[in-house]
């Protein structure tokens, strides 16, 4: 699965949309098209806040309003041998999920 957004893209108010999935991926096995929005990943938490997420503890980053590199990093961040990375998709109103 490609997901591109390296800058804002305004006509999607700077989300990051997946352009393309190949074709046998595990992406298009699991419901993905392109079109569709990253609305949240799997990240390590990377601070200590108070009565917050605990450095090391599994947390759902919301992508809204975060820069790419960012998400990117969190995506990243997930490096135990036992971790999955947990991506949560959205599909904007009017896009249709082709039949197969």
């Amino acid at each position: 699965m490609w997901l591109y957004a390296a800058v804002p893209w305004p006509e999607h108010g700077g989300a990051i949309v997946v352009e393309s999935v190949t074709p046998g991926g595990h992406a298009g096995a699991a419901g993905i098209v392109a079109g569709d929005v990253l609305l949240a990943t799997s990240a390590r938490a990377q601070l200590d806040r108070g009565k917050g997420a605990l450095r090391g503890q599994l947390v759902l980053l919301s992508t809204a309003g975060e820069k790419f590199s960012t998400v990117a990093a969190a995506i990243r961040s997930n490096t135990c041998s036992q971790c999955n990375v947990h991506l949560v998709f959205g599909r904007p109103e009017g896009c249709v999920r082709p039949i197969s």
